[in-house]
């Protein structure tokens, strides 16, 4: 299923008829009009799995290569057709597109440069981080937009806010504010990703978090079904953003969306909080919500052609009493999601902010396309983590590590230069203080499954620091010496 999408991006891979295709052979003229439909853009930087349509005005395509041992026209088990196995060096192959219509065959090769594999990075290569957020609509008319903080080699987890603490990326259409941003590196390790909530509540014409008559907050039953995307190879030119159209056609909202790579299909999956509303043209006063917060899905190659649209983490049911407020379940946003050795694990805030059965909840599963194969691995609060010292003192006085302290959980692994035993991978959960106001509070584990709280810490106020602004909900990147270098040179002078 195709989806809407408002502005183009250069870089990635579409059916497109603005190119000019070379001379096709064809047995008819009859079947020359259909070579747009089967025309590609992009070839000439191919970097990782290609979409390939399957059929064009009705008729089937059947795909072809003269070297099927770097594009695979065939599907392979869950694997589409258009699989990618990129050589040692850039290489040229010959993709062929093929349709039959009333016995007559029409045939046109293209021309695609793969590009060859960039080096693969190990634990030892990761020496910086890059610290991605939003500063929060009460920072002024700027703070939300993208915002970039860098943690150069041998600064541990202290952070620099770059470009003078100014935006780095703006959105400069819809609501022209980003929020949430994420930013993703891609399994061949050189294309880079920054996908955000399309949102700025510091300008909204009712006022910010005010409420329907309902009791409902106005962003989240007139908010945009748009995700803001922007893609780079280099880190440091992102281009101009692209405004993708992936909610649920009833949502109230699309908010915090992410990403993972699904090697069991080759694609990525693209997730994020809608709740969906009985009458989108009903007046906002009067919009109810039929179904409460949940997480929602689709799936891509190329960030131009979707998925269907479906549901990656239900509303949480356990510990609600049936007369309470939420009887179908509880809220939940913020989804982050990554592959730890063979399983997925999922962090999410449950519950709305108020809600006192909620947590940062950490789910696990085999199956991220099957909403029904979350199970539960813990809530933060559960741990007994100690929180003296920790600066953690988020609500109102009250010591404690649930949905109403802390929201936007960001999941990776530190760098190996970082662990405390180089033998033990160290894995951080970093939540954004939301009610105080002071940053992120990061923790430490070795091992994520651990409900006892021995394998966990609060990461030392000793060991990380923010820069100067706000941090609100954003995600962390790894980086390389290089990455590093030339972030830094762009942005840390600015």
């Amino acid at each position: 299923m195709n989806k809407k999408i408002i502005f183009p991006m250069l870089s990635v891979l579409v059916l497109a008829g603005c190119t000019k295709p070379a001379a096709p052979a064809m047995e008819s003229e009859e079947l020359a009009h259909y070579i747009s439909g089967m025309t590609l853009k992009g070839l000439d930087n191919v970097r990782g799995n290609m979409y390939l349509p399957e059929e064009v005005e009705g008729l089937p395509i059947t795909w072809s290569c003269d070297q099927p041992g770097i594009i695979n026209c065939e599907a392979d088990g869950d694997i589409a057709p258009g699989s990618v196995t990129r050589p040692s060096q850039d290489t040229t192959v010959h993709l062929t597109a093929s349709i039959k219509k009333d016995g007559k065959v029409g045939k046109y090769t293209q021309e695609v440069t793969v590009k060859g594999l960039a080096r693969e990075l190990t634990d030892d290569d990761y020496v910086g981080y890059l610290l991605v957020t939003f500063t929060g609509e009460n920072s002024g008319a700027n703070g939300e937009q993208v915002y970039m903080s860098l943690a150069p080699e041998g600064a541990g987890f202290n952070f620099q806010s770059l470009n003078g603490n100014q935006p780095i990326l703006s959105s400069i259409a819809s609501e022209k504010g980003v929020r949430d941003p994420f930013v993703y590196r891609s399994p061949e390790g050189d294309r880079f990703f920054i996908i955000a909530t399309d949102l700025k509540v510091n300008n909204r014409p009712e006022g910010g978090w005010s409420q329907t008559s309902k009791g409902y907050t106005y962003p989240t039953v007139n908010g945009k079904h748009t995700l803001i995307l922007w893609e780079t190879e280099d880190l440091t030119d992102w281009g101009e953003p692209k405004y993708i159209d992936v909610a649920p056609k009833n949502a109230g909202m699309a908010w915090a969306p992410e990403m993972t790579w699904h090697e069991e299909t080759g694609q990525y999956v693209i997730f994020w909080s809608s709740c969906i509303i009985d009458d989108l043209s009903l007046p906002d006063n009067q919009k109810t919500k039929v179904k409460g917060d949940a997480v929602y899905y689709t799936t891509t190659r190329d960030f131009e052609h979707f998925g269907e649209t479906k549901l990656f983490i239900d509303n949480q049911k356990d510990g609600v009493p049936a007369n309470s407020n939420h009887p179908d379940g509880r809220n939940i946003i913020d989804a982050t999601c990554t592959k730890i050795g063979d399983h997925y694990y999922a962090i999410t805030k449950d519950g709305d902010n108020p809600d006192a059965d909620g947590g940062i909840r950490i789910f696990k599963s085999d199956d991220i396309l099957d909403y029904t194969a979350w199970e539960k691995v813990l809530d933060l609060d559960e741990l007994g983590l100690d929180p003296t010292g920790s600066g953690a003192r988020l609500n109102n006085g009250t010591e404690e590590f649930t949905n109403r302290t802390l929201e936007g959980p960001a999941l990776f692994q530190f760098n190996k230069c970082d662990w405390e035993d180089p033998n033990k991978p160290e894995w951080c959960i970093m939540g954004d203080r939301y009610n105080a106001g002071s940053g992120y509070l990061p923790f430490s584990t070795t091992d994520i499954e651990d409900t006892t709280g021995d394998a966990w810490s609060i990461y030392p106020s000793s060991k990380f620091s923010w820069g100067n602004g706000g941090k609100r909900h954003g995600s962390v990147l790894k980086l390389t010496k290089e990455e590093a270098a030339a972030i830094g040179a762009k942005w840390l002078a600015a």
